[in-house]
């Protein structure tokens, strides 16, 4: 029996979609600082009320999954007070150190490695952080880019294991 519009709408996406859209939404957040230097908790702010408290349609059906609000504040925080140890990491384990990655793979890989940096105390499995990333990074570009961010961030993860 088909689902009915109602019943469509009523479901809510799940928990791994919500963390995947905050992981799609730091990095975009993220790159949105490097562009702006506007602070990253007044980033977050903004998105947690234009897009998820005050849908884009008065019915609420953006179609787009909103983000894990706590995980989301977890990763930019981390990013705003380690940006330094964090960028330090991804340039030593960028595996083309001769050519600077455009904006948005640095901060796709800068968001990844915040979560690889505190992955034990989240309790996350690296590779899962890893694939996430992988799909953010498949959103925006092609293969060589996809490759170029797994092999830094597997370099990532074995040197914080």
């Amino acid at each position: 029996m088909p689902e009915t519009k109602a019943a469509v709408k009523d479901k809510k996406p799940s928990k791994n979609a919500r963390k995947s859209a905050a992981r799609l939404v730091a990095a975009q957040l993220v790159y949105e600082y490097f562009l702006t230097k506007t602070p990253l908790a007044e980033l977050a702010a903004d998105y947690q009320y234009n897009r998820v408290n005050t849908p884009i349609d008065e019915e609420g059906e953006d179609k787009m999954v909103p983000a894990d609000i706590i995980m989301l504040k977890h990763i930019l925080d981390t990013v705003a007070v380690q940006e330094k140890v964090l960028t330090d990491l991804v340039q030593g384990q960028r595996m083309n150190k001769n050519k600077e990655p455009e904006l948005l793979l640095e901060a796709i890989m800068l968001c990844a490695a915040a979560e690889l940096f505190t992955s034990a105390d989240q309790g996350i499995d690296k590779p899962i952080i890893i694939n996430d990333y992988l799909h953010v990074t498949r959103a925006f570009f092609d293969d060589n880019e996809v490759h170029f961010v797994n092999g830094t961030l597997d370099s990532i993860a074995k040197l914080l294991s």
